[in-house]
């Protein structure tokens, strides 16, 4: 069941994080690396505005954080379904109010505009069959994959057309909402319709109570994550911003393969691993192979560094010189985020979210001493530090709990 999640998540997520690569690379081809300064500000932007809804839903009701003795899972599963639409409904409205404010004041700012496209995506998606919730608790993730595969062709057929068109940046945006509603149309067209007509207040009061720590968690997930990418935005330049956004999209397909597919995968394994008190046995493989993973990437990434040393790559070169920095950093950060799911079983939410306030104050405090200094090769210093230091304390903690 496990290496078939594993197969499965790998097809959702490829073809998903593989879409938006294809596309952005189409993107960056035709017009330029430069041209993705105003997206790459207005999708940091909206993390931004995400972080005061993000509770951590799917990861508590997959972990089964959420689930009450006298509460039948049905409901449980609706009750979830119930709060993840809210939540981004609060999301589009925030970004609207700001939106419609900077309007009222004439001010020209394109990439908040593109903002609040992007805050409708994430809501369509959201509307999606509930249904999935209850595949991936299961750790079946077939289905999921199947559909996205789906949608995500059908919106690089539409990418392909705006492009042709010539809508730029915006033909991006728009294929990514054609995706959402591509998959939310066809979850309830092709899939069995799961009931979502019940709503638990103390399953909600538990979520909502579990939740502010994980607004903790993301406010310094944020910070460590996308601060960097404002700093050089605003005060580097736009141009650089282009460049160091491809290359973490770039790094981000082979690092995202660790958080979205073998982490999603793991979840519902280790909890029965937890409950069967048979898992620091399986912590202690996973480590091992983590070990293995970093070691393979600093190869790797001296190997980029001396493909683009002897090739004359044009603007590109600009971008392959921070590929082999970034994925470092990258990967680091997703090894981390593999032991925050750790925690959540472990009960230790809090202890983590403490943990990455007291690293995103040390991250604020560094970043713009550092990309004074040396610009975008600054930033990159301190991703990689900060992220070296976040995950040897996790893994000391855990090792002892």
């Amino acid at each position: 069941m496990f290496l078939n999640s594993i197969k499965w998540g790998g097809v959702n997520t490829f073809s998903q994080q593989g879409s938006i690569l294809l596309r952005i690379s189409l993107l960056s081809f035709f017009l330029g690396p430069k041209a993705l300064g105003d997206y790459a500000l207005a999708a940091t932007m909206f993390g931004a505005f995400s972080i005061f809804v993000e509770l951590g839903l799917k990861q508590l009701y997959v972990a089964g954080q959420l689930d009450i003795n006298d509460v039948s899972q049905e409901i449980v599963t609706s009750t979830t379904w119930w709060l993840n639409i809210i939540c981004r409904i609060l999301v589009v409205f925030v970004v609207f109010v700001v939106w419609f404010i900077v309007f009222l004041f004439n001010l020209d700012l394109k990439w908040l505009s593109m903002t609040l496209f992007l805050s409708f995506n994430i809501f369509i998606s959201a509307l999606s069959n509930p249904v999935f919730l209850m595949y991936e608790r299961q750790g079946d993730f077939k289905n999921q994959a199947i559909l996205t595969l789906s949608s995500e062709l059908i919106a690089i057929l539409f990418f392909l057309i705006f492009l042709y068109w010539k809508f730029g940046v915006w033909g991006l945006i728009l294929s990514q909402l054609i995706a959402a509603a591509a998959f939310s149309i066809f979850s309830y067209l092709f899939f069995p319709f799961k009931k979502c007509f019940y709503f638990n207040g103390e399953v909600a009061k538990v979520a909502l109570n579990q939740g502010k720590n994980f607004i903790k968690i993301s406010g310094a997930t944020f910070t460590t994550y996308s601060f960097d990418k404002l700093i050089i935005g605003f005060f580097v330049s736009r141009e650089a911003l282009s460049f160091y956004y491809l290359a973490q999209k770039v790094c981000e397909i082979p690092a995202q393969f660790l958080t979205l597919v073998v982490n999603r995968a793991l979840l519902p394994f280790l909890k029965k691993q937890y409950e069967n008190k048979t898992h620091a046995q399986v912590f202690s493989f996973l480590i091992s192979k983590l070990k293995i993973l970093f070691i393979l990437t600093l190869f790797f990434s001296f190997f980029i560094f001396l493909f683009n040393y002897f090739l004359n790559l044009k603007d590109w070169k600009y971008v392959v010189n921070l590929i082999p920095w970034v994925l470092i950093g990258v990967i680091l950060r997703c090894m981390t985020q593999f032991l925050g799911s750790l925690f959540i079983l472990n009960g230790r939410i809090s202890t983590d979210a403490d943990y990455k306030l007291q690293e995103a104050v040390i991250y604020i405090l560094l970043i713009p001493i550092f990309s004074w200094f040396l610009g975008v090769y600054g930033v990159l210093t301190i991703f990689i530090f900060i992220y070296m230091f976040t995950f040897y304390r996790r893994y000391l903690y855990i090792k002892g709990v």
